[in-house]
């Protein structure tokens, strides 16, 4: 989860608590990409506040040197006219996006959807159609 943002990085992780997951918290661009070099990683939910950078900067190093790596942007509660300009910001190269609350099924819904386009090792044709198939999770009202 990449965010320095600790009210966001509590709920998601709470959320994500019975996923058998291994949460990592880092706090800006650059320990992402430590971690994507050092670290095993299945995906990265990146919140909008990072220590340094910005989340396109983040998604865009994340596409460019592990196209396997899925981000899923993270963002607050917001309300149905945000949505709409949230909804853009999958085009940015993210997996998806999801708003608070975070629920457990969108996350699994999420998780499941990066294994069935296949996001392991991939050519870059595959990694590209796996990219079209990027969803929004609908917001409650």
């Amino acid at each position: 989860i990449a965010t320095t943002d600790p009210q966001l990085h509590h709920d998601l992780t709470t959320a994500l608590q019975d996923f058998p997951l291994n949460i990592i918290w880092v706090k800006g661009v650059e320990a992402v990409k430590r971690a994507l070099l050092t670290q095993e990683i299945a995906a990265c939910f990146c919140g909008f506040s990072l220590q340094d950078g910005t989340y396109r900067e983040l998604v865009r190093y994340v596409r460019t040197v592990k196209r396997n790596v899925p981000s899923i942007l993270v963002g607050g509660a917001a309300s149905s006219q945000e949505y709409g300009h949230y909804r853009g910001i999958t085009t940015s190269g993210a997996f998806d996006f999801m708003c608070h609350p975070y629920k457990k099924p969108d996350l699994a819904e999420i998780l499941r959807s990066i294994l069935s386009v296949g996001m392991g090792e991939q050519t870059e044709p595959q990694a590209e159609q796996a990219q079209s198939k990027t969803r929004s999770v609908a917001l409650p009202a």
